[in-house]
């Protein structure tokens, strides 16, 4: 899985309070994600093909959770 590291660069230098909220945050990300994942999966005829892929590379990186996300709440609507 790729990911964009630079959420965990600044927990180099950060308290252990604040390493332990940084690995929180990358723990729901990441749990996030899979959970796209699979509703992608479900739901792949609904989307094209480029599409599809683009969202899947997005959820690697663990970047733009939130869109796609609203994809899904759009389509429910």
């Amino acid at each position: 899985m790729g990911f964009d590291v630079s959420d965990l660069e600044a927990a180099l230098m950060q308290s252990e309070e604040q390493r332990e909220r940084t690995y929180r945050h990358v723990e729901d990300c990441v749990r996030r994600a899979v959970d796209l994942d699979r509703r992608l999966t479900l739901h792949k005829d609904e989307f094209s093909a480029p599409e599809l892929e683009h969202n899947r590379f997005r959820l690697r990186q663990l970047t733009g959770l939130d869109d796609i996300e609203s994809k899904f709440q759009a389509q429910e609507d």
